[in-house]
């Protein structure tokens, strides 16, 4: 009679743990925003595949908080997403929110690439206080892996122009040129012939060209932070730094996950590139 009453308590008591757990929810990345101006998750992902032509599956991980006092923090939340690569421990997401003063889900993005990871919502200043977790396997796509140049997108359907600036009401460039003079400004302009799907922020990479065909990084800035449509086509900057020495430059564009800091955008991961002749 002891051992079962220990039973039963013990059932209780991880039922309790597991009510005391937040959810881990994993949710569609895709820019869409409700009447008042906030993000709104997308539809909940339980099937983790890298998409056909990409190396990186972008998701939000969502958190529906219906009991803020259950998270008190002293300084903020903190949010990590880790994973083993090869061996060797790698944090890809540290995220902070300040604590919590209502009722909200909270959220932000996340790119993953084919692996295993855990996800961990914890106490800034107490590691040792978790309040969700959850680990996922991200699969990746054979169709990719047996082609390591598909893409998703017809990229004669995508241009970068190098440009002295863009009409808005036709976006159309405004004295296009392939060359241009070392330390002068020059309008990097991406446009495509059909809107595509946001995919969070949008990465360029301007590379020098060596004689013998090597790219060298030279700048990386990403852009479209402040995208609000579900689909775009047009997106544009003055770039006046890079291009500070004559030679000849590269330029590529990609989203934020699908391109390596410092190293070329991935191989085959971007939308579009150009040349440009610095004089």
């Amino acid at each position: 009679m002891k051992t079962l009453i220990t039973a039963i308590f013990a059932t209780l008591f991880i039922n309790s743990a597991k009510a005391d757990v937040l959810p881990v929810k994993l949710a569609e990345y895709v820019k869409k925003y409700d009447s008042y101006g906030f993000l709104v998750p997308g539809k909940e992902m339980n099937d983790f595949k890298v998409a056909y032509g990409e190396n990186t599956l972008i998701m939000q991980i969502v958190f529906n908080v219906t009991d803020y006092k259950k998270l008190a923090v002293q300084r903020g939340l903190h949010l990590t997403v880790t994973t083993t690569d090869e061996g060797t421990f790698k944090t890809v997401l540290d995220w902070y929110w300040k604590p919590l003063t209502k009722n909200a889900p909270i959220y932000t993005d996340c790119g993953f690439k084919a692996g295993e990871y855990t996800i961990t919502l914890f106490d800034n200043d107490n590691p040792d206080k978790v309040f969700a977790k959850r680990t996922i396997t991200v699969k990746p796509n054979e169709a990719k892996v047996a082609n390591a140049d598909a893409f998703e997108y017809n990229r004669t359907d995508f241009k970068i122009w190098t440009c002295k600036d863009v009409d808005e009401k036709t976006w159309k460039p405004i004295v296009p040129t392939s060359k241009i003079k070392a330390g002068s400004c020059v309008i990097l302009f991406f446009d495509s012939k059909d809107k595509i799907k946001n995919k969070g922020v949008m990465r360029w990479g301007i590379y020098k060209v060596s004689p013998d065909g090597v790219e060298n990084i030279v700048s990386q800035k990403d852009q479209g932070v402040n995208i609000a449509m579900e689909q775009w086509s047009k997106l544009y900057y003055e770039e006046c730094e890079a291009f500070s020495t004559p030679g000849k430059y590269r330029i590529y564009i990609t989203t934020k996950w699908n391109a390596d800091a410092h190293s070329n955008t991935n191989g085959d991961h971007y939308y579009q590139k150009v040349d440009l002749i610095v004089e």
